[in-house]
């Protein structure tokens, strides 16, 4: 009777080590193929943009709208009471 007990639990060992291993295995070849999509579907590929640099800004000097503004200042400019 102790060697049915044994064989019983031998059987049973045997199957859940091989369920689990096959639960890893079909899991693990799940993730490949979304790993191997990710790495090959068009949608996720990487795509350049071949637009121009932009230019660096060069100041050249006062705006119109700015030269007009200091001009009307300097012409409202009070002389300095001693």
């Amino acid at each position: 009777m102790a060697w049915e007990l044994v064989a019983i639990w031998l059987i049973v060992g045997v199957t859940l080590f091989a369920f689990v291993r096959s639960e890893q295995r079909r899991e693990m070849a799940a993730l490949k193929a979304r790993a191997r999509h990710y790495a090959i579907a068009p949608a996720y590929r990487h795509q350049t943009v071949d637009a121009p640099m932009p230019q660096a800004y060069m100041p050249t000097g006062l705006s119109q709208s700015d030269r007009l503004f200091l001009q009307t200042l300097a012409r409202r400019k009070r002389p300095a009471q001693d």
